[in-house]
């Protein structure tokens, strides 16, 4: 059997993996060995306080190496293969179940399971991406289904969210933040729930229009056949005595009530009215031009991201602890780019420079003075959530976005992206302080076990929307997913030591 030992362990802190002293980890085969640490056992300020036993002989427990593999790893991949079809489904990055999965399965420490985590929740995001960017909104061929407005007003805010919540982790009470978990867990899960039913109410009143249409359509087409036949007239004049008598006896709302293809019904009925107004030509210059707007958001986002990740090298380079002046000037500077670009999409926005030839869709966000304020707020508090609880932030992100209204299936494809650069942003941070170097043999397997599963919950879940004409079902899915990562929770909180100790914030 093979031990991952990590050579480099000027990031990581020891003394919490000692195994051969009194209140130490306990390190059970086979997932786990009790193995000599020259590292610490050299360490004089270590071994002549004790904390290494009598002798001075310090041993850390070690985990397996995933070759060769043993039957709690195959248990283990079939596990989150299960629970990446259901987060690819859900539109969620999968965090919040990977995590406890880890420690409960395959004996992970906490500190270990996070980055594996994040390395799963970016090949899960990954695929749903491969998927979401080829489709169409589900109200206009002519949008994509991905709100890119969405992320340039709230990935800044989230960001810098995130970078505040890795800072507090380890100086919060950890048993404090578990619980502070399990109660945003049960709040987003129910009012995903809650939203998921009210959306499927109306989805089914809208289904049932959609059938009256449909047959009057086919009367209207008997009808107009039989006139033929007859060529006097007569039907048609009865018909129209008949819906003039159904429209008197309702008090004048007949026509509207049970013959709605009569009348425009939605948004979507005008929208549909205004693409049929548009010429070719103005048509095909509005393509052009929502293409470009198109790249250049996405240029956006990608400079965003790159400009944090570059502020972040230069803060580990820095020397000093949390409080050094050098330190401060780094995280200081992290609140410029955000509110430079949450500013001025804010102002393109209220401008309506992102305005599309279709005018505005059912599920499109409404864009004021209050929610270009409101919204980067809620986005700030969901980063610093998820830096506390080391997820992706699509737990918190995708409620959030059906709660302001956007379709289902908007929602999920616009969370899928922002978790995307968030995890993609982690995973960089994580690779340059060299935290996933011993564990590559993880990071690849179950990233591609990651990545496959979204791929084929993402195509299992489309497919059954499609078919049943429902995308509620996806917000089902949605607090779904959000419970049974709350049970896991829970079932993690249970096993773990209460801890409510607080550490100093300027401590190194």
């Amino acid at each position: 059997m093979q031990w991952i030992v990590d050579s480099e362990f000027v990031n990581h802190d020891l003394l919490n993996y000692r195994c051969n002293v009194s209140g130490s980890i306990i390190c059970d085969e086979p997932l786990r060995s009790c193995q000599y640490d020259p590292i610490l056992s050299d360490d004089s300020s270590i071994n002549a306080t004790a904390k290494c036993g009598i002798e001075g002989m310090c041993y850390v427990c070690l985990h397996k190496a995933l070759f060769p593999m043993i039957g709690s790893d195959v248990l283990m991949i079939a596990i989150f293969f299960a629970c990446g079809v259901l987060a690819g489904a859900a539109g969620l990055g999968g965090g919040g179940l990977y995590v406890p999965i880890l420690m409960l399965t395959s004996n992970f420490l906490i500190k270990e399971a996070t980055p594996l985590s994040n390395a799963m929740v970016m090949g899960n995001y990954l695929a749903q991406i491969l998927i979401n960017v080829r489709r169409r909104h589900p109200h206009s061929k002519f949008r994509a289904m991905i709100d890119l407005d969405v992320p340039l007003m709230l990935l800044p805010a989230q960001l810098v969210g995130s970078a505040i919540g890795l800072l507090l982790a380890p100086i919060l009470p950890a048993t404090g933040i578990e619980i502070l978990a399990c109660l945003l867990l049960f709040v987003a899960a129910t009012k995903t729930v809650m939203t998921a039913y009210k959306i499927f109410k109306k989805e089914t009143v809208a289904a049932a229009l959609k059938r009256q249409e449909l047959l009057l359509n086919r009367m209207t087409h008997e009808s107009a056949a039989a006139n033929v036949a007859a060529d006097d007239g007569k039907q048609e004049r009865l018909l129209a005595r008949q819906l003039r008598s159904e429209s008197s006896a309702s008090g004048g709302a007949g026509e509207a009530s049970f013959y709605p293809i009569l009348a425009p019904t939605s948004d979507a009925d005008r929208t549909n009215s205004v693409l049929l107004t548009t010429t070719a030509e103005d048509l095909h210059r509005a393509r052009v031009a929502y293409r470009r707007k198109s790249i250049w958001k996405i240029g956006g986002l990608v400079l965003t991201w790159l400009s944090f990740l570059g502020i972040f090298v230069g803060s580990s380079n820095t020397k000093g602890g949390r409080c050094s002046a050098g330190k401060l000037g780094w995280l200081f500077s992290q609140l410029i780019v955000p509110v430079c670009a949450v500013t001025g999409t804010a102002v393109s926005l209220l401008k309506g420079a992102y305005d599309h030839v279709e005018g505005r869709l059912p599920g499109d966000v409404v864009w004021t003075r209050r929610s270009v304020v409101m919204l980067p707020l809620l986005a700030l508090l969901v980063g610093i959530v998820s830096g506390l609880l080391g997820i992706g932030g699509g737990e918190l992100m995708a409620p959030l976005l059906l709660a302001i209204g956007m379709l289902p299936q908007c929602a999920s494809s616009t969370s899928a992206l922002m978790g995307l650069f968030t995890s993609c942003s982690n995973m960089a941070h994580y690779m340059i302080q060299g935290t996933l170097r011993p564990w590559s043999s993880y990071v690849y397997i179950l990233g591609l076990v990651s990545f496959l599963a979204a791929f084929t919950g993402r195509i299992i879940a489309l497919t059954v929307v499609t078919r049943l004409s429902h995308p509620s079902v996806l917000s089902f899915l949605l607090g779904f997913a959000l419970y049974a990562g709350l049970v896991l929770l829970v079932v993690q909180i249970v096993g773990n030591p209460i801890d409510w100790s607080v550490d100093d914030l300027c401590g190194k």
